[in-house]
């Protein structure tokens, strides 16, 4: 049978022995140190990660602000041209409709302004007001001339304008006391029995 050699026996550390010192490493050794690399990164990118996200969450916020507006805005002209004639009590209550089709936006007195024109085309650019009916907005006399983007109707065609202002104000404006924006959409529509929409009392 062969002998085997045992392993030499462990020498028991003291628990209550303090740690030799670590040998001075020097400035090259600090530069080459890695530990903490992760954390130091971390806090260099989060500024710039909580500033993207938060510009992304303004921008979606704001693009779903200009959708409403326009879809506010082409809504109100399509449910006006549907009228050969329309009194106070139903433009009021198409106007009143601009709450559900701006939610889930606040929408107050102070933040929205609609306005409905009706007009005949004096050219591809131009047209003259009949009259008109606002909400917090200020309407044009009658008979005064509105410019117009070219629009392709033919001269004394009738023709409904409706313009929506909002003034959105973004999430940053609570903390940066930054001016809400406006936001404008018009829409340019000819009345369905192609007559003028008349506003009656």
């Amino acid at each position: 049978m062969t002998d085997v050699d045992s392993p030499a026996p462990r020498l028991a550390q003291d628990p209550c022995a303090v740690p030799a010192a670590p040998a001075r490493r020097g400035l090259f050794g600090f530069i080459r140190d890695r530990r903490g690399v992760a954390a130091v990164e971390f806090a260099l990118i989060l500024p710039v990660m909580i500033a993207f996200y938060f510009g992304l969450t303004e921008l979606s916020l704001a693009l779903q602000a200009d959708r409403k507006v326009r879809y506010t805005s082409a809504t109100i002209a399509d449910l006006v041209s549907r009228n050969a004639v329309i009194d106070e009590a139903a433009i009021g209550t198409i106007m009143d409709a601009s709450n559900t089709l701006m939610f889930p936006l606040p929408v107050d007195a102070d933040n929205i302004s609609i306005r409905i024109v009706t007009a005949t085309m004096e050219d591809d650019e131009e047209a003259e007001v009949t009259d008109c009916r606002e909400r917090n907005d200020s309407c044009p006399g009658a008979g005064s001339d509105i410019a117009l983007p070219d629009t392709g109707l033919a001269e004394d065609q009738p023709v409904l304008l409706v313009r929506v202002r909002y003034q959105y104000e973004s999430l940053t404006s609570f903390y940066l006391d930054s001016p809400p924006i406006m936001i404008e959409h018009n829409t340019i529509l000819q009345p369905r029995n192609r007559a003028q929409v008349e506003f009656v009392a």
